[in-house]
């Protein structure tokens, strides 16, 4: 059975290797110039960074039996960071419930380790689907048509699932209705070698939601790196502004609130997320129409997490091949 998955992300990367198991013939296909989605980093002035997912659990044992089978142990380690909460303006230290643990040497490992296990197709974007159940073709930006496929599941942010299935499953709808919050994920490289007062800080402020020291990562180089996200509120207010600007107004809000100055020559550069994660998950591990042959999934069914990526795809797979072949 021939299964196409638009969207390489974690649980387009977990139903792949779940359908290649089981004896099928899943391509992933990803219009990215990388594979892996939100979980990923970023090289820039001989620095790296994790601008999208900062880290990951595991509280289910599916997902650590998944990650013990298919990506190498020296690829993750647990990061024994020292965290916080900001709340009211106070920073109180936070002791996480769960370990927090990252991709070595960035989180973008994890999903390059995974695809090692799958066939995909990069910087290919997908804009409609034509064809039957059963006999789906998919078509790219240049017109190009690839397939066909027995199924075809959407795993791309909402907005952009909903309008691929639309007219083909009353899953189209369903999906639509959970919306997505914007991020700006903003690094600074320090001129001073200053670094924030914790290595992880949520925050309930209305700039900024998270902060952190990349280089207390295990495996990072040892130069301060700042990791600043911001909030959706104050993301959505500015989608409009030039980048240099929004650099500035979040390192300026991270020496208002943690009382650091990264230096007069500070750099930094910024990445902009539309879909960083959901106002509110849809509630259900995944969404199957087995008329139509026609599935969605992503973090935004179930959590706004990597392990609830893992999940989605993984219930989605024994969805389609049933629990005996999962």
């Amino acid at each position: 059975m021939r299964v196409g998955i638009i969207g390489g992300g974690i649980a387009g990367l977990t139903l792949a290797i779940r359908m290649y198991e089981a004896g099928h013939t899943p391509l992933v296909i990803d219009k990215g110039s990388r594979i892996g989605g939100r979980v990923s980093s970023r090289a820039w002035h001989d620095r790296a960074f994790d601008h999208g997912a900062q880290y990951f659990t595991v509280r289910d044992s599916r997902f650590r039996e998944f990650l013990d089978k298919h990506v190498p142990p020296s690829s993750w380690a647990r990061w024994d960071g020292r965290f916080a909460n900001l709340e009211n303006g106070v920073l109180v230290a936070d002791q996480p419930a769960a370990p927090r643990y990252v991709g070595v040497p960035g989180m973008g490992t994890i999903p390059e380790k995974l695809a090692e296990h799958v066939v995909y197709r990069e910087e290919t974007k997908v804009v409609r689907l034509a064809g039957e159940p059963g006999r789906w073709v998919l078509i790219d930006d240049q017109e190009g048509e690839i397939g066909p496929f027995e199924w075809v599941v959407a795993t791309a942010p909402p907005i952009q699932s909903a309008a691929l299935l639309e007219g083909r499953s009353p899953i189209a709808a369903e999906i639509a209705k959970v919306e997505m919050l914007p991020c700006f994920a903003c690094a600074i490289t320090p001129s001073n070698g200053s670094s924030l007062p914790f290595d992880g800080i949520r925050c309930r402020h209305p700039v900024i939601a998270w902060a952190a020291n990349n280089q207390s990562k295990p495996g990072r180089p040892p130069g301060p790196t700042i990791m600043i996200h911001s909030g959706p509120e104050w993301t959505r207010d500015h989608l409009s502004d030039e980048h240099p600007i929004i650099w500035r107004r979040l390192e300026e809000a991270a020496a208002e609130v943690f009382g650091v100055d990264f230096g007069a020559d500070a750099i930094g550069t910024i990445h902009r997320w539309l879909y960083a994660r959901p106002a509110e998950p849809l509630g259900r591990p995944c969404l199957v129409d087995p008329v139509a042959r026609l599935a969605a999934c992503g973090d935004w069914c179930v959590s706004a997490k990597v392990e609830g990526a893992f999940l989605s795809g993984d219930a989605c797979a024994e969805a389609i091949l049933g629990p005996s072949a999962v």
